[in-house]
C-alpha cells in the first residue's frame, strides 16, 4: 500500500509539473502574441500616420510654419532692414541670429547654436510631434562663398541687384520641417526610441523696401532749371539737411539765389555731380518700380481710385498722373509712388507725411505741406498765393516709414526643396 501510494503522488506531481509548464508556455506564448499585434499594430499606426500627415500636408504645415516664424523675426527687428553692413557682425549672414529669451514674445528657438528651433505636440496624446529647424549661417562666407550653407538663411542683396551682400534687402530662408514618434521626451527627435516618421524643406526669398537718397534733403530734384521756387513758398532742411539738392549741369533754380524763405544747413542748395546723384527707383528703394508695384498696399491708375480715408501709413502707388484737388485732397502718409506729374491744387489744404516719389514733375500750391522729402524727376514748381506751400525735411518722418513700411515680405513664394 504504501508503495502505490508513493507511486500514484509521484504521478500526481508529474501531473502538476507538466501543466504549470503548459501553462507557462501558455502565457509566454500569449505575451508574445500580444506584443507582436502591439509591434503591428504600432508600426500600422505609424504607417497611417505617415499616410494621414502625407495626404493633409502636416509636414507641409509645420515647414510653413518655420517660415513664418522667421518672418516674423525679420520684421520684429528694430532697425529696417536687417543687415551686417555698418554693424558689429563679421560677415554678411551674421545678421541672422535668432536668441532664446524668458520672455515668450521674444523666444525663437530653443536651440541658439541651430537657429530658429520650435517643437509642439500634433496629437493630443502627446505620441506625434513637430519639429521645424530654421537654420543660421555658422562659418565666415565672406571671403569664400562656397562656406556658405546653403540650407541656411544667407542675405542675397548682392545676388538680386539690391546692392552688396550685408545689404540686408533680400534673403534666403529655408525651413526644415520633421514630424516624428515621441516616445521618448528626454531624447532627440532623431534618437532612439523617438522615430522621425516624415521629413520637407521649404524655401522662400523675402525682400524688403530701402529708402535711399544722395542727400539728406527736403527735395531732390533731377532738373535744377525746371526748379521754380515763388511767393509764400517755404522749404526747410534745418536743422541737418539741404532745402533743395540737384543734379549738376542741369542749370540753376530760379532764383539762383535761395530766398530767406528756403533755409539748410550748411546750405539751402546743395548740387551733386552725377557720380554721387541718383534718383532711379532701383537706387532708391532697392526694388523695381514693378515689384514696388506689387509690394504697394493701395495701386490705383489714378487720384479717382484711392480710398475716401487715406491711411495715416501705407505704400500708395498712382500708375499715372495725380491731380489732388480742393474736394479730393492729398492726405495720410506712408510711401507715394506716382508714376508720371504730381499736382496739388491751390486750397486743396494737403497734409501729408512720409516719402513722396515723382516720376515726372511736381507742383504744388498753397495751403500745403509735405514733411519728409520728396523726390522729382523732371522739376518742381512750389508757390503760394494768400497762404504758405512748404517741404520740410523730417528725419523723424522717414524712420517712421522706414520702420513701418520697409518690412519684409514675400519675393518669391514658398516652394518645396525636397
Amino acid at each position: 500500500m504504501h508503495l502505490k501510494s508513493s507511486r500514484e503522488k509521484n504521478r500526481s506531481n508529474a501531473a502538476q509539473a507538466g501543466f504549470v509548464l503548459m501553462y507557462v508556455m501558455y502565457v509566454v506564448l500569449a505575451v508574445g502574441l500580444f506584443i507582436a499585434g502591439a509591434t503591428v499594430f504600432m508600426s500600422n499606426s505609424i504607417h497611417r500616420s505617415r499616410v494621414e500627415l502625407r495626404r493633409n500636408g502636416q509636414v507641409m504645415n509645420v515647414a510653413r510654419a518655420g517660415l513664418a516664424d522667421a518672418v516674423n523675426w525679420f520684421k520684429s527687428r528694430a532697425t529696417q532692414p536687417v543687415r551686417s553692413n555698418g554693424t558689429s557682425y563679421s560677415f554678411p549672414d551674421q545678421a541672422f541670429e535668432p536668441l532664446s529669451d524668458v520672455d515668450p514674445k521674444k523666444n525663437y528657438t530653443i536651440d541658439e547654436s541651430i537657429g530658429i528651433v520650435k517643437e509642439y505636440a500634433i496629437t493630443d496624446d502627446n505620441l506625434l510631434w513637430a519639429r521645424y529647424e530654421v537654420k543660421k549661417q555658422v562659418d565666415d562666407n565672406s571671403s569664400d562663398p562656397s562656406q556658405t550653407d546653403t540650407s541656411a538663411v544667407h542675405d542675397i542683396s548682392h545676388e538680386l541687384a539690391r546692392g552688396s551682400a550685408g545689404e540686408g534687402l533680400a534673403w534666403y530662408v529655408q525651413s526644415q520641417a520633421y514630424v516624428y514618434v515621441r516616445r521618448d521626451e528626454n531624447a532627440a527627435y532623431n534618437v532612439a526610441p523617438n522615430q522621425v516618421i516624415e521629413s520637407l524643406a521649404m524655401a522662400e526669398e523675402i525682400l524688403a523696401i530701402s529708402i535711399k537718397r544722395p542727400a539728406e534733403s527736403a527735395i531732390i530734384c533731377g532738373k535744377a532749371s525746371a526748379i521754380s521756387i515763388g511767393s509764400n513758398a517755404r522749404i526747410t532742411g534745418m536743422p541737418n539737411g539741404f532745402a533743395v539738392t540737384y543734379l549738376a549741369g542741369t542749370g540753376t533754380p530760379s532764383p539762383s539765389a535761395a530766398p530767406a524763405s528756403v533755409t539748410g544747413s550748411p546750405s539751402a542748395y546743395l548740387s551733386l555731380p552725377d557720380t554721387m546723384y541718383f534718383d532711379d527707383c532701383h537706387s532708391v528703394f532697392g526694388v523695381t518700380q514693378a515689384e514696388l508695384k506689387s509690394l504697394a498696399s493701395i495701386s490705383v491708375s489714378s487720384v479717382a481710385g484711392l480710398p475716401s480715408a487715406m491711411p495715416s501709413m501705407a505704400v500708395i502707388y498712382i500708375n499715372g498722373n495725380a491731380t489732388f484737388t480742393p474736394s479730393r485732397p492729398l492726405a495720410g502718409g506712408g510711401i507715394l509712388f506716382v508714376n508720371g506729374d504730381l499736382t496739388i491744387q491751390a486750397n486743396s489744404n494737403a497734409l501729408f507725411s512720409g516719402f513722396v516719389y515723382v516720376t515726372g514733375r511736381v507742383y504744388q500750391y498753397a495751403p500745403s505741406l509735405i514733411s519728409g522729402m520728396v523726390f522729382a524727376h523732371n522739376g518742381y514748381t512750389i508757390s503760394g498765393a494768400n497762404d504758405v506751400s512748404q517741404v520740410e525735411y523730417s528725419p523723424s518722418v522717414l524712420n517712421t516709414v522706414r520702420n513701418q513700411l520697409c518690412q519684409y515680405q514675400e519675393a518669391k513664394a514658398p516652394y518645396v526643396v525636397h
